[in-house]
Protein backbone atom coordinates (compact mmCIF):
# COMPACT_ATOMS: atom_id res chain seq x y z
CA UNK A 1 0.00 0.00 0.00
CA UNK A 2 3.48 2.51 0.12
CA UNK A 3 2.45 3.70 -3.65
CA UNK A 4 -1.19 4.12 -2.62
CA UNK A 5 0.03 6.46 0.14
CA UNK A 6 3.20 7.83 -1.14
CA UNK A 7 2.59 9.32 -5.07
CA UNK A 8 6.45 10.84 -5.21
CA UNK A 9 8.94 8.15 -3.79
CA UNK A 10 12.20 9.12 -2.36
CA UNK A 11 15.13 7.04 -1.15
CA UNK A 12 19.07 7.85 0.08
CA UNK A 13 19.74 5.44 -2.60
CA UNK A 14 18.14 7.65 -5.26
CA UNK A 15 19.38 10.64 -3.67
CA UNK A 16 23.07 9.27 -3.96
CA UNK A 17 22.84 8.05 -7.05
CA UNK A 18 21.62 11.40 -8.59
CA UNK A 19 24.65 13.23 -6.68
CA UNK A 20 26.84 10.69 -8.48
CA UNK A 21 25.48 11.44 -12.08
CA UNK A 22 25.47 14.72 -11.55
CA UNK A 23 21.38 15.68 -11.81
CA UNK A 24 21.27 18.01 -9.28
CA UNK A 25 21.54 21.16 -11.29
CA UNK A 26 21.59 23.57 -8.17
CA UNK A 27 21.81 22.62 -4.49
CA UNK A 28 17.53 23.81 -4.11
CA UNK A 29 17.13 20.20 -6.32
CA UNK A 30 19.28 18.12 -3.32
CA UNK A 31 17.27 19.66 -0.36
CA UNK A 32 14.06 19.16 -1.94
CA UNK A 33 14.37 15.34 -2.31
CA UNK A 34 15.92 15.01 1.08
CA UNK A 35 12.48 16.99 2.18
CA UNK A 36 10.57 14.88 -0.05
CA UNK A 37 12.11 11.70 1.35
CA UNK A 38 11.72 12.91 5.29
CA UNK A 39 7.87 14.10 4.16
CA UNK A 40 7.39 10.41 2.95
CA UNK A 41 8.34 8.57 5.80
CA UNK A 42 6.03 10.79 8.18
CA UNK A 43 3.26 10.76 5.60
CA UNK A 44 3.55 6.67 5.37
CA UNK A 45 4.55 5.84 9.34
CA UNK A 46 2.72 6.26 12.34
CA UNK A 47 3.79 8.92 14.73
CA UNK A 48 4.16 6.19 17.27
CA UNK A 49 6.43 4.18 14.96
CA UNK A 50 10.52 4.72 15.09
CA UNK A 51 10.61 5.16 11.92
CA UNK A 52 8.79 8.22 12.31
CA UNK A 53 11.06 8.99 15.23
CA UNK A 54 14.31 8.53 13.59
CA UNK A 55 12.62 10.69 10.47
CA UNK A 56 12.03 13.20 12.97
CA UNK A 57 15.32 13.29 14.82
CA UNK A 58 17.48 12.60 11.51
CA UNK A 59 15.34 15.67 9.72
CA UNK A 60 16.26 17.91 12.52
CA UNK A 61 19.78 17.09 12.52
CA UNK A 62 19.78 17.62 8.58
CA UNK A 63 18.31 21.45 9.21
CA UNK A 64 20.83 22.43 11.62
CA UNK A 65 23.32 20.90 9.48
CA UNK A 66 22.09 21.90 6.19
CA UNK A 67 21.39 25.57 6.91
CA UNK A 68 24.96 27.09 7.46
CA UNK A 69 25.72 25.07 4.28
CA UNK A 70 22.68 26.76 1.98
CA UNK A 71 23.85 30.44 3.75
CA UNK A 72 27.04 30.36 2.66
CA UNK A 73 25.81 29.61 -1.02
CA UNK A 74 23.42 32.51 -0.61
CA UNK A 75 20.05 30.76 0.40
CA UNK A 76 18.42 31.77 3.57
CA UNK A 77 18.11 28.27 5.04
CA UNK A 78 17.85 24.42 4.47
CA UNK A 79 13.76 24.98 3.88
CA UNK A 80 11.81 26.81 1.43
Amino acid sequence: DYFDIVKNPMDLSTIKRKLDTGQYQEPWQYVDDIWLMFNNAWLYNRKTSRVYKYCSKLAEVFEQEIDPVMQSLGYCCGRK
